[in-house]
């Protein structure tokens, strides 16, 4: 008894919250495995207790990387698996850059982006 009660998981609302609010991608973490940490840390915690979800969504943001965080939050996504969509989306992108030979192509795409970035905001 004095183990598990030494070694069982916190269940405390206190330290659920504490451990969301804790929670960072890994430097080698794929995103979609970072979503489902976030997501069943998430879940830990009571409905009637979680903040509500466009707090939850400015929450998975900020634990982004910011040259993540910057393309998720481009466009305001309503729900929080719109947000894990789009950090999946572009982490895809942002792997293919690295992986395309041609510098040029490079300066040509992320103009491109940033061209519709500034057309979808105006």
């Amino acid at each position: 008894m004095i183990f598990l009660n030494r070694f069982k998981e916190d269940r405390t609302l206190v330290a659920l919250c504490r451990n969301f609010s804790k929670i960072k991608i890994e430097s080698n973490e794929r995103i979609k495995k970072f979503n489902q940490r976030f997501l069943r840390l998430r879940n830990k915690i009571p409905t009637n207790s979680r903040p509500p979800e466009n707090v939850i969504i400015e929450f998975y943001t900020a634990t982004l990387p910011s040259s993540m965080a910057m393309w998720v939050k481009r466009v305001a996504k309503q729900t929080l698996t719109e947000n894990f969509n789009e950090a999946v989306q572009v982490e895809k992108d942002q792997y293919n850059l690295k992986e395309t030979p041609s510098s040029e192509f490079r300066k040509v795409y992320f103009s491109k982006t940033k061209l519709s970035y500034l057309i979808n905001i105006h």
